[in-house]
């Protein structure tokens, strides 16, 4: 008797990576974009003070729109200290 089983998570694919992980932020300072980049790497540059909080943030399917553009320090305020 053949019985289908529901999907699992681990059905010998890699699982997605947090969303912290996931590589969809562009950083923009002083002039400078770089990117895409993860919001983890973004929070250790913080931290290591390579990306000042004053640096913006654009998800990378909106940074060409002007009103993509934020301060880290307002869309995420949690990481910018």
């Amino acid at each position: 008797m053949n019985v289908a089983l529901p999907p699992t998570q681990n059905q010998g694919q890699p699982a997605e990576p947090p969303v912290q992980d996931v590589e969809i932020w562009m950083v923009r300072n002083e002039g400078t974009v770089v990117g895409p980049v993860s919001l983890g790497l973004i929070e250790r540059g913080i931290a290591a003070g390579k990306i000042p909080a004053t640096a913006e943030i654009a998800h990378a399917d909106d940074q060409f729109h002007g009103a993509g553009w934020q301060a880290i320090s307002k869309r995420f305020p949690q990481i910018a200290g």
